[in-house]
């Protein structure tokens, strides 16, 4: 039997199973970097942990564009410019999330230049 995925927008309903999902990936592309590594690179290693960190406490900040459990993500996300979009398994259950912008700089406005260019954040899978 095949599962039948569904890609739709975010709702405000799915905004903390969308947080969870980003913030697992993140520590997961973290944990991976970590097992790839050996000691001649621990400093890239290291930096790059704290780095990923340092993108995760800011995103789930009060005022981040994830916020606490994805309490600013329909927030952010929602413009002409951009959209959040989630893959749901069976009962609604949220696998994957990936937001689409108009342009190439994920908080500024797209202008009338940005026309034939899009950019993907916040991917991530579960």
């Amino acid at each position: 039997m095949r599962a039948t995925i569904i890609v739709r927008n975010l709702t405000e309903k799915n905004q903390a199973a969308a947080a969870e999902i980003w913030q697992n990936g993140l520590q997961q592309t973290v944990d991976a970097i970590a097992a790839k590594f050996y000691l001649p690179s621990w400093f890239m290693n290291h930096t790059l942990g704290r780095l990923f960190n340092y993108m995760a406490t800011q995103a789930m900040s009060l005022d981040g564009d994830v916020g606490p459990n994805g309490s600013n993500l329909c927030k952010h996300w929602k413009g002409d410019d951009r959209c959040m979009f989630i893959a749901c398994a069976e009962q609604d259950k949220v696998i994957g999330l990936v937001g689409v912008k108009k342009g190439a700089k994920e908080q500024e406005a797209a202008s009338d230049d940005d026309a034939s260019i899009a950019s993907i954040w916040r991917l991530s899978v579960s």
